[in-house]
């Protein structure tokens, strides 16, 4: 028994309904996967209390997988969505060439224990802004110093 007034959703309660999303899945990894460049770039997405986990051909833009998390990412949860695209790879007897990342510390591990040595870079849009960040707060430090030497 429900306390909406609604009549209850049917959402989810059809027969099938999970084998009809598996070769949704299924069908859109080998569509994706038919070019791939074998140059991924792994990133995550936070939006409220979710984080998106998203693996996108690097060279096609072309999303391949991705994974909604209700918290933050661990690496156990990294290991588990690499995990995901190494098998899809592996099933289609496809080889990762690198995986960029935006150089947080949740990918350095789970991608050696995921995919050995495949090599592994850092975004160069995440690197320069760390590094306009850097020199901003340099520049502002520098400026709260010169006017605190100024005579009044």
């Amino acid at each position: 028994m429900s306390l909406s007034p609604l009549p209850r959703s049917s959402i989810g309660w059809r027969l099938g309904e999970k084998k009809a999303q598996a070769r949704l899945d299924t069908d859109f990894l080998d569509w994706a996967l038919a070019t791939i460049s074998g140059y991924v770039a792994a990133d995550e997405l936070y939006d409220g209390p979710f984080c998106i986990l998203s693996a996108v051909d690097n060279r096609r833009s072309k999303r391949l997988l991705y994974e909604v998390l209700d918290h933050d990412p661990t690496h156990d949860d990294i290991r588990a969505f690499l995990g995901r695209l190494k098998t899809a790879l592996d099933a289609r007897d496809l080889t990762l060439r690198g995986v960029t990342t935006d150089g947080s510390s949740l990918y350095p591990e789970p991608l050696r224990e995921v995919f050995g040595a495949v090599p592994h870079q850092l975004c160069e849009f995440h690197v320069l802004a760390e590094v306009v960040k850097a020199v901003v707060g340099a520049v502002a430090s520098e400026r709260k110093g010169l006017g605190a030497k100024h005579p009044t």
